[in-house]
């Protein structure tokens, strides 16, 4: 099922199939030094913050998580054309309503005419009354056969961005879709913006897994986007929802952990507990007033 030596990568190394049939569709957000924002990149020309989509190719069907940026777009298209070839996207799952997640849903619609959407997309049709015939809401634990024993599972986001965020499992290599959950980055305190520490990564880290990075994040780095993403970790203590958390993954074992905003997890061990921390101290330290 692995094809990635016949699919040609950028210089940021993607498309990249990360597992047999599970790819890893980049979109960094770069940030550069005197750029007229005030940014402030500690010397380093070019800064990257991941905003990630993924694509799954079984024998029968393709599905994608998330659906990228509209600014992006003209780089999924193209990542979507040398992965499938001629083969059709089948199945989009936009995790929630968030523009990095369902932002390109409608041009994924026209792009790829007789795919569908699914996942808990109560309120999209409001959005696309034209496409309400291809709006699918799944139960929990819906699953989509992709053929080869390729298999997606849809599962209730425990740890949500939006009320009808969805997590996914892709069965045959166990990789569990954690849209805005496990968010972190990694690098120093590159920038500096309204005085305060963003952590992103430097380009040529934007495709390595976690495990191949060599730098570990400490949970200041990992909290700086759990409290971007998730504001809501300021204001609940994390117990109920990582119980959550560790009732899936014993039921969903996952080999990887793909989220949304952060390289894909291969060292799930070393990384959980720093993720844990960082949004334990996110409620310790309260809401911004």
């Amino acid at each position: 099922m692995c094809i990635q030596n016949s699919v040609k990568r950028d210089k940021n190394g993607f498309p990249r199939e990360f597992a047999p049939g599970n790819w890893w569709l980049g979109g960094c957000f770069p940030m550069k030094a005197n750029d007229g924002k005030g940014y402030d990149t500690g010397g380093v020309e070019e800064i990257h913050s991941h905003v990630t989509c993924y694509l799954i190719v079984g024998t029968e069907k393709t599905l994608m998580i998330d659906t990228g940026t509209p600014a992006n777009w003209e780089m999924t298209s193209d990542y979507l054309d040398r992965i499938l070839g001629d083969r059709p996207l089948d199945w989009i799952i936009p995790t929630h309503w968030e523009v990095p997640h369902s932002g390109n849903l409608e041009k994924l619609f026209k792009k790829y005419p007789n795919s569908h959407a699914g996942g808990d997309l109560r309120d999209y049709h409001l959005a696309h009354p034209e496409y309400t015939d291809r709006l699918h809401i799944f139960e929990p634990e819906h699953r989509i056969d992709l053929g080869g024993g390729y298999a997606f599972v849809s599962l209730p986001a425990p740890i949500k961005d939006l009320t009808n965020s969805v997590w996914g499992y892709e069965e045959h290599e166990k990789v569990l879709f954690t849209s805005d959950g496990f968010s972190y980055t990694h690098h120093t305190n590159l920038v500096k913006e309204d005085d305060e520490d963003v952590f992103l990564h430097v380009e040529g880290e934007c495709s390595l897994l976690s495990h191949e990075i060599g730098i570990y994040p400490t949970v200041q780095q990992a909290l700086f986007l759990t409290k971007a993403a998730l504001y809501w970790t300021r204001l609940t203590p994390v117990e109920p929802f990582f119980a959550e958390v560790g009732a899936m993954m014993d039921k969903y074992p996952p080999k990887y952990i793909a989220p949304a905003h952060g390289n894909v997890i291969s060292d799930i061990e070393k990384m959980l507990p720093i993720i844990r921390e960082a949004h334990e101290i996110a409620y310790k330290q309260g809401p911004t007033i």
